[in-house]
């Protein structure tokens, strides 16, 4: 199983064009046999409305095979509860003893059934066709593994005044 971090695998073949332009080309609908991507998802007492957004988000992705793996990290209010309005077959949600964040991590790996993994957080709004575009530069033998966090502020990025305030100090 190979990981892709939270924004990153990033495949530069030799004389074969750009990484973007193969990224591009991962906005077509899923085959069935297209890799499948776990998505691990680590909570421990998220905001019940940012961690339905980060879900929702997750699963809007349509350009590629996913699975989202929802680990509550024995959180007091379980998440099972707050996202049962979710009705979706690629949504699993995994209990674990409250272990810290690695430890919530590696919990959804074990039960990963994915080609690829990418990790993320559960106040994260990804950007719908992120996980196809990630797949899509891992094509070929030269996969480089990178990871950073881009914010944006802003409709677009689906951030409200509270998540600002909380987490940009505005």
């Amino acid at each position: 199983m190979a990981i892709a971090s939270a924004v990153a695998a990033c495949e530069i073949p030799p004389n074969e064009g750009s990484a973007w332009e193969l990224a591009a080309a991962a906005t077509l609908p899923p085959r069935m046999g297209d890799p499948l991507v776990s998505i691990v998802m680590a909570a421990w007492r998220p905001r019940a409305d940012w961690l339905l957004r980060a879900v929702r988000s997750a699963l809007d992705e349509t350009a590629c095979r996913l699975e989202l793996i929802v680990v509550d990290d024995g959180s007091p209010e379980p998440l099972a509860a707050v996202l049962e309005e979710i009705e979706d077959e690629r949504l699993r949600v995994v209990t674990v003893e409250h272990g810290g964040a690695s430890r919530a991590r590696n919990a959804g790996i074990e039960v990963a059934r994915g080609d690829w993994l990418r990790f993320v957080d559960a106040d994260d709004v990804l950007e719908q066709g992120s996980t196809a575009r990630l797949l899509g530069l891992t094509a070929g033998d030269h996969v480089i593994a990178s990871s950073a966090t881009a914010v944006a502020r802003g409709a677009s990025a689906g951030l409200d005044d509270a998540f600002a305030a909380h987490w940009l100090g505005r």
